[in-house]
């Protein structure tokens, strides 16, 4: 007598493993897009998480292998969307909400190219940072009701190159800047901004900067080349705490030496404080050239 064993055939695991991969790339780019940890994820999907948790409790008595292939798919779509994900490049403050009256922007960024110009937003003031380096990731921009940060560095752990992008904030009446650059190109145009103050800390590198008609600013700079262009006809005053080996102040300028550490347009005192710079110069830069 002849036993026949039935052989069960043998499954292939390459769409089980093709979605779980799936899964884990959508939960790694995940936690490198929103700068969360795996904690931080699984505290925001939980209600997934667990409705999915259910489903399969449901489903694993009568169909585990349909339970095991549903939890996967969602799995694998979570993925996909992780994967397909684009931030937008600017955000705006909803029009239902009061833009606040003074926005903080803290910049933080090493060794890239960082370009600053000013745009125009729905008749508000704005601001778009060009930023152009390689390995470069947008690891936070989140406004919230009074600060902006923008932290810009090499985050990425798939290592690919990253195209220039371009960070657009909508500001409303005034923005009070804080730099802290380390060996960056900087080329910023401030000049349709209503700036509040600015904070720059800037080493090794080099900076040209058109400033805004009202404002104070303060540099910190070390071993940088400084380029500062002034708004035509604009009362200013300018602190120089020994901050360069080279220091020029174009001729065309009427800004006189009041002494060894100041020098003032006529009439600075009595000007207008909302129309007036207010400029102080520290640390030892290279160069510093006014015009």
């Amino acid at each position: 007598m002849t036993t026949v064993t039935e052989q069960t055939p043998r499954r292939s695991l390459f769409w089980p493993c093709l979605l779980i991969g799936l899964g884990l790339l959508g939960a790694l780019s995940a936690i490198n897009l929103f700068e969360a940890s795996l904690f931080d994820i699984l505290e925001q999907f939980w209600p997934v998480l667990l409705i999915g948790a259910g489903l399969d409790l449901l489903l694993v008595r009568n169909r585990p292998k349909f339970g095991l292939g549903l939890a996967l798919l969602v799995l694998a779509i979570m993925g996909v969307y992780g994967l397909t994900y684009t931030q937008p490049n600017y955000e705006i403050y909803s029009e239902t909400l009061a833009a606040p009256q003074m926005a903080r922007v803290v910049v933080d960024q090493r060794g890239s190219t960082l370009n600053i110009k000013p745009e125009v937003l729905d008749g508000q003031a704005s601001i778009a940072g060009i930023v152009q380096a390689s390995n470069i990731n947008v690891r936070e921009l989140q406004p919230d009701s009074d600060q902006i940060t923008i932290v810009l560095g090499q985050d990425d752990p798939f290592g690919g190159n990253k195209e220039p992008q371009t960070i657009l904030v909508s500001i409303n009446h005034q923005v009070d800047f804080d730099w802290d650059l380390s060996n960056v190109t900087l080329d910023a145009d401030l000049t349709a901004l209503q700036i509040g103050k600015l904070e720059a800390e800037l080493q090794a590198g080099t900076a040209t900067i058109a400033l805004a008609e009202r404002g104070e600013y303060h540099f910190n700079i070390d071993a940088t080349t400084l380029a500062l262009t002034l708004p035509p006809g604009v009362p200013v005053r300018i602190h120089r705490d020994d901050t360069a080996t080279a220091f020029n102040l174009d001729q065309s300028l009427d800004i006189q030496l009041i002494d060894d550490e100041v020098y003032s347009s006529p009439g600075w005192e009595e000007s207008d404080e909302a129309y007036r710079l207010d400029i102080y110069l520290s640390g030892s830069a290279s160069s510093v050239s006014i015009k």
